[in-house]
């Protein structure tokens, strides 16, 4: 009866129909979805058991509704690799530049420190910008086809280094690296979806500490490789100039070249063994987006159907019954009158929570990832047994730790729980590590070197982990990039900071002791989130962030 009356009116008033059509679609949307949205964790948890107050029937976010995709055990190992090599080569021509960089003086003529330093943090720059915007390509094609696309532009860009006029030429090998840098810290973005995504909940952290540590890897590759290839040079005064045309100066030039083939050489297998590993979990990408489909496009024909019983004078977008059905499939699968700030609120309405732990492992991730070369050359002015050769030694110790520690850090997640607690110990003892620089002299400093290698390492599993759990399933995306864009920038503005605090502090005491202090406070920082988060985890989260990943 009701139905005939609309379709009356709408036959009598088409123009005012239309009107209601465009501007009240939105309202109708954003009420329906307004009805059945959680607005906490608990409020999700509440749902899925049906004792929610607000919706007894046990409904669920349309966003949320998306079944989960089920992997089976070859697959889930093929998660594990896919997710490794996402980042290993991205990650080894990155950190190439740190061993490197202490060679280029005596290649590019005229170089400064500060030109030096522009090699090393250029990288950081575009990905500031970029990681926001592969968010939506992630969305669309999934994290493992536009694994595809990174892992062909960094073939791309380490084969053009490869040209004489590239990488002899200072300007033109800092472009390459901008370039580089276009895609090369969006992968851990990838690398953070892929175990999101694909791996059981139960496998997460253990996920994260070993993905991530087992990525680094191509870090301590590089500062094992690269020095031994220029271990026949004796680099003092006398070591011939760049104009100079001396066959020990092309030797050296022929040692640099070989380090950009290696590159390359890495690349491109990556490359390979990423097809290899990639292409079988296409049918994960596939089903993860046919279910998410089939569950918003259920989850909104219920949603429409209760706004109608609840008020039957709503307007409801509907097609009379004198339309032809062969429009039908024509029709999109979504509403598509929804504003985009109506999006883009749900997309990136945060909670609180989320940014406090992100902030946290920004900062740490920031602090004891991007400190190595600084500190190193912190410890080498501190330090008279500390010299340029024996000096990697302590950044090897740092990768070798932070390697070792990342599963460790998933298996104590996965049998004691308590992550909160955990991150929160894993800040002070960044903080802890980073004073003993100050207080510990020549070799003892690999006591504190340990230390920062263990926190990187175990920030994955303790923290990053976490994030999946303070923020609903269709935000997960933009979560993780809002992390990787915030270590980035830190990245990029830290050293420099650091840098810049140590020659005030010299100016005033003559100490150069402002690089440790600097980190030492930056660390003490990250301890006030961390501390918030673990006072939040009974009363907002009902003990859930700390309770085992067996028990999720």
């Amino acid at each position: 009866m009701q139905k005939n009356q609309r379709d009356e009116k709408i036959l009598r008033y088409p123009r005012v129909f239309s009107r209601l059509q465009h501007h009240r679609g939105l309202e109708a949307y954003a009420y329906a979805y307004k009805r059945t949205r959680p607005s906490s964790l608990t409020s999700r948890v509440n749902q899925q058991k049906g004792t929610d107050p607000r919706n007894p029937g046990g409904q669920i976010d349309p966003v949320e509704a998306i079944a989960p995709v089920e992997a089976n055990r070859c697959e889930i190992v093929l998660v594990f690799i896919t997710a490794i090599l996402v980042v290993f080569s991205s990650m080894y021509v990155s950190d190439s530049i740190i061993p490197l960089s202490g060679y280029l003086p005596y290649y590019y003529e005229s170089i400064t420190d500060s030109q030096i330093g522009w090699l090393s943090s250029i990288s950081f720059l575009p990905s500031i910008f970029t990681t926001l915007v592969i968010t939506p390509l992630i969305d669309r094609f999934g994290p493992i086809q536009v694994g595809f696309i990174c892992q062909g532009w960094f073939l791309l860009i380490t084969g053009l280094v490869l040209l004489p006029y590239v990488h002899r030429n200072y300007h033109a090998f800092l472009l390459s690296r901008f370039g580089f840098g276009l895609l090369s810290e969006q992968t851990w973005l990838l690398q953070s979806t892929l175990i999101v995504r694909y791996l059981p909940r139960r496998f997460e952290a253990l996920g994260f500490g070993v993905c991530t540590s087992l990525s680094t890897v191509a870090n301590l590759v590089a500062l094992l490789v690269i020095p031994t290839l220029f271990t026949q040079f004796t680099f003092d005064a006398s070591f011939p100039s760049p104009d100079e045309a001396n066959s020990l100066f092309k030797s050296f030039e022929r040692k640099v070249e070989l380090v950009h083939l290696t590159n390359f050489l890495i690349t491109l297998l990556t490359l390979l063994l990423y097809l290899i590993t990639g292409l079988p979990l296409l049918r994960l990408d596939h089903a993860f987006h046919s279910s998410g489909r089939k569950a918003r496009r259920t989850q909104r024909n219920q949603q429409t159907q209760q706004t109608q019983n609840q008020d039957p004078f709503i307007f409801v977008p509907h097609l009379p019954t004198y339309m032809p059905e062969a429009i039908l499939p024509t029709l999109p699968t979504r509403p598509n009158r929804i504003s985009s700030s109506f999006k883009l609120r749900n997309a990136i309405g945060l909670s609180f929570d989320y940014w406090a732990l992100a902030v946290s492992i920004s900062i740490i991730m920031a602090c004891c990832d991007g400190c190595q070369a600084i500190i190193l050359t912190f410890l080498e002015k501190n330090n008279p047994k500390i010299t340029t050769h024996n000096a990697e030694t302590f950044g090897i110790v740092r990768s070798i730790i932070s390697l070792i520690s990342g599963p460790i850090s998933g298996l104590i997640v996965g049998v004691v729980g308590h992550r909160p607690l955990l991150n929160v110990c894993a800040s002070i003892l960044g903080a802890l590590g980073f004073l003993l620089t100050l207080l510990l002299r020549d070799w003892a400093n690999l006591i504190p070197m340990v230390l920062i290698g263990f926190v990187d390492g175990a920030t994955a599993g303790f923290a990053k982990s976490l994030v999946s759990l303070t923020v609903s399933q269709y935000q997960l995306n933009v979560a993780y990039a809002i992390i990787e864009t915030l270590v980035n920038t830190l990245q990029f503005i830290f050293p420099p900071m650091a840098g810049f605090a140590s020659e005030i502090l010299f100016h005033l005491c003559g100490s150069f002791s402002g690089i440790a202090l600097f980190y030492t406070c930056l660390m003490g920082c990250s301890i006030i989130p961390a501390i918030f988060l673990l006072c939040r985890d009974k009363p907002a989260f009902r003990g859930r962030l700390s309770i085992r990943l067996s028990k999720l």
